[in-house]
């Protein structure tokens, strides 16, 4: 079981990001080279555009104060020209006819054949917070692009002040006339006003309208008084209405009586025959008939119990008092309704008499309101006309230039293509592009490709680094220069003895994430080198559905471990001595229907404790975790959990979930070995210079004495003819001229 936390998310560093790029290489120099094509098309078909620039001083917003009546909407036609705002005028010097006269002026044509668009184009922006505007001119053509430059100052000159002397002088007349005919308004409506005050008498009417307006106001808030009072009654009303309704006639009494003796006989049968299933299981598969039986037997019992009541109801009725003392609190509110609409049409009555008598006053006062708004609308036009004649009549005589060239045109420049910039951001954006594209990539792919990457997710740590050793035979430490392979199981060896320094570790599980990582030549080859070491090793053939170990030694599969936990033979009758002294193996035998069952039985558990009693230690070859249960099981009945992983094949969830698997079957592991680790350089900078310096050192069997015992001993691992019982011929018969030819590392 795992002590250490595993941390399931990922903690990336400067190593880690380098590390990312240089695995994603591929990726980001097709980007870069990619984006630096694109980049060179578009420089070099960009067609050239030149700018030349001019500053212009323009008239601001002037703070002028006119004395205008702001109630009249008229007023507004005849301010004074009081000048734009400067983001205005931007918009102004930049619109399609300012633009258009300005080329007409210098001579540029509006269109030119085959080319889409204006031939040269204009833009404008403000200087800061200032009166200055910078206007730019551009075309294709540079001579096109100075020329509209120099002419766009005084066309826009002559847009602005061409008719604006006409104008004021226009709007003088218009303001003049305007005021003689306000005058002589005026005069009529004070003259209507006076005439009707005097036939009226207007002067003494507004005290006696204000008390017979009192006296309105009385009467209409009795009406609303009485009309809030009649509708609270009828709420009520109804209310004690709809209580009568929902109010039930009958009152139900209930009386609840338990049911426990009916379900504790349910529940007794139940028990049971849940007992009686538990007794057919130690002798019957779960799909046997007596078991099918007493499962129908348990079904109809869980039925029976659910189904009986656990209570017992019973219920009482009699007459309810409360609808009798509803229905007299209903008589009171129909009385209380009556009144109130009685006392309602006195109060209308009364109040529609006072209106009547206040509706000539009404009349008087808005004939006067009339007449007097008249009167002072006419007022107030003669005011507004005759400050706005007198503003008009001063701008007429004064005349200004609103605009001034501060900065002539300078010659046109190149805008683009910058070839040089171009080209920078091109290399840039490619690089960016790649790099972000190969984190991207490198985020999405779910493989594990280094073991901090690894020891992250499981927290278990590296036991040893088995290299990728191409296409030679499944056993490669029996090859007499395969130096590198032998000494990469060597240093697996001493690092399992590390590991298990605390507690004795007899019995190891060995197994991986999913099938073709190389378990099962992973555990050939720990085998035969813990034997090579001295000790006394059984390997055992535990994949009951997919056996490989009797490929690698060469021998028949049958009799085998099946054989065994099936009361077949003994443990000591099916073990077979190969030419590797202190090493014994036992195969898989017939492939059973039910792998899991036999795995997890008690004759497995009494043949681990006999194996080792007969070896130093027992090494079982697992199914793999993702496939079967079969290594969760396996695993929790050995010392140790050895698990074999491939780079760049399994998957982080997949891993996750075998640990996962492992962790609740309590299983103690050990560590991972990595597999199929590239030495070439190609998948690891750190293992390539690991690797490189393991080569020096681990020089081929046949030219190293200290090696030629070992070398001469796992050249042929095959099962040993002489070894006297009856299984040395039978299984050297013909197995190895059907079974599926592996590779370097153990795939099929």
């Amino acid at each position: 079981m795992r002590d250490e936390l595993i941390d399931s998310g990922p903690q990336f560093g400067i190593r880690e990001y380098l590390e990312i790029l240089r695995r994603r290489k591929a990726i980001i120099i097709q980007t870069l080279v990619l984006v630096m094509v694109v980049g060179l098309i578009v420089t070099f078909m960009t067609k050239p555009l030149y700018r030349s620039t001019t500053k212009i001083l323009v008239e601001g917003k002037n703070m002028v104060v006119a004395s205008i009546n702001a109630n009249d909407p008229m007023s507004n036609l005849y301010q004074p020209d009081v000048g734009h705002e400067v983001p205005t005028q931007l918009e102004v010097i930049q619109s399609a006819s300012v633009v258009r006269s300005a080329m007409d002026e210098a001579g540029i044509p509006r269109t030119v054949p085959g080319q889409v668009g204006s031939p040269a184009y204009l833009s404008a922006s403000q200087v800061n917070d200032t009166d200055v505007l910078e206007v730019d001119a551009e075309s294709h053509n540079p001579e096109w692009a100075f020329a509209l430059a120099r002419t766009i100052e005084p066309t826009y000159l002559t847009y602005v002040t061409g008719n604006q002397k006409e104008q004021v002088l226009t709007a003088l007349r218009f303001a003049s006339d305007q005021l003689t005919k306000e005058n002589k308004a005026l005069e009529n409506s004070a003259n209507a006003l006076e005439a009707f005050k005097q036939h009226a008498g207007v002067v003494g009417v507004e005290t006696e309208k204000a008390a017979r307006i009192n006296d309105e106001i009385t009467a209409q808030a009795t009406v609303r008084s009485i009309e809030g009072e009649l509708a609270a009654n009828r709420a009520r009303l109804a209310s004690l209405q709809g209580d009568l309704t929902s109010t039930p006639a009958m009152v139900t009494t209930p009386q609840t009586v338990t049911n426990l003796q009916e379900i504790q006989n349910a529940q007794d049968r139940l028990a049971q025959l849940q007992q009686e299933r538990a007794r057919l299981l130690v002798n019957y598969k779960p799909n046997s008939i007596p078991l099918q039986k007493i499962g129908a037997q348990i079904a109809d019992a869980t039925t029976v119990l659910n189904s009986i009541p656990k209570t017992v109801s019973t219920i009482s009725r009699q007459v309810n008092p409360e609808v009798q003392s509803i229905q007299d609190r209903i008589s009171q509110a129909q009385a209380d309704v009556a009144s109130s609409t009685a006392s309602l049409a006195a109060a209308q009555q009364k109040a529609a008499q006072v209106s009547a008598g206040l509706g000539r006053f009404s009349q008087i006062e808005h004939t006067n309101t009339d007449l007097q708004r008249e009167y002072d609308k006419h007022s107030a036009a003669v005011d507004t006309l005759s400050t706005m004649v007198l503003d008009l009549r001063l701008r007429a005589n004064a005349e200004h230039d609103p605009v001034l060239t501060i900065s002539a045109a300078t010659p046109p420049t190149l805008v683009r293509p910058q070839k040089a910039l171009y080209l920078v951001l091109s290399l840039v954006l490619g690089l960016v592009l790649g790099v972000a594209f190969a984190v991207v990539q490198d985020f999405l792919d779910d493989r594990i490709r280094d073991p901090e990457e690894a020891r992250r997710i499981t927290g278990s740590p590296p036991l040893g680094y088995v290299p990728l050793a191409g296409n030679q035979s499944a056993l490669l430490i029996e090859q007499p220069r395969s130096g590198l392979v032998l000494e990469s199981f060597r240093v697996l060896r001493s690092n399992v003895g590390f590991a298990a320094v605390d507690a004795p570790t007899m019995s190891l599980t060995i197994t991986s994430t999913v099938p073709s990582e190389g378990k099962s030549l992973t555990s050939t080859n720990l085998a035969v080198a813990m034997a090579l070491d001295g000790r006394r090793v059984i390997l055992v053939d535990a994949d009951l559905r997919r056996p490989t170990l009797h490929r690698n030694f060469a021998v028949n599969k049958h009799p085998g471990l099946t054989n065994i936990l099936l009361g077949e033979l003994k443990a000591s009758e099916a073990l077979i001595d190969t030419r590797v002294e202190g090493l014994r193996l036992l195969t898989s035998g017939p492939v059973p229907p039910n792998p899991a069952e036999l795995l997890n039985s008690q004759a497995m558990r009494h043949l681990q404790n006999e194996l080792k009693s007969m070896a130093d230690v027992v090494i079982f070859d697992s199914p793999p975790c993702l496939a079967t249960a079969d290594a969760q099981v396996l695993a929790s009945g050995t010392d140790g959990v050895i698990y074999v992983m491939q780079f760049g094949a399994a998957k982080k969830s997949e891993v996750r979930h075998s640990f996962d698997l492992l962790n609740q079957a309590h299983a103690r592991m050990l560590g991972i070995v990595y597999n199929k680790v590239d030495t070439s350089g190609r998948s690891g900078g750190y293992y390539y210079g690991y690797y490189s310096h393991y080569k020096y050192y681990a020089s081929p069997a046949a030219d190293d004495p200290g090696d030629v015992g070992e070398g001469a001993a796992v050249r042929s691992i095959g099962a040993n003819g002489g070894n006297g019982s009856h299984n040395g011929a039978a299984r050297q018969n013909g197995s190895a001229s059907h079974d599926k030819p592996q590779d370097a590392n153990g795939k099929e």
